[in-house]
């Protein structure tokens, strides 16, 4: 967020589907080394700047620092797509 830019390089994704991918780009979080910018300071690379802000939680699972019109909707899932499911069987 400091550089502007996601840390995670993800070369030459637009050309290969193969690499345009949530799936992939997970893959690249958990392998890759992040890069940072030279721009940036020590302090935020040593992840020693205090968040400006801390909410009191009274538990885990507090949810009043949420507005309420996001945590009174009620869940729905996401539908399968049959095609990724199809790929899956298929392998």
């Amino acid at each position: 967020m400091l550089a502007g830019r996601s840390p995670f390089d993800i070369v030459g994704a637009a050309e290969n589907p193969d690499q345009n991918t949530e799936d992939f780009l997970f893959q690249v979080i958990l392998d890759k080394t992040i890069r940072i910018p030279r721009s940036i300071s020590v302090k935020p690379k040593g992840k020693q700047v205090p968040p400006p802000y801390k909410p009191r939680l009274e538990t885990d699972r507090d949810l009043e620092h949420f507005d309420p019109q996001f945590t009174s909707e009620p869940v729905v899932l996401t539908p399968d797509d049959l095609k990724e499911i199809e790929k899956i069987e298929s392998i």
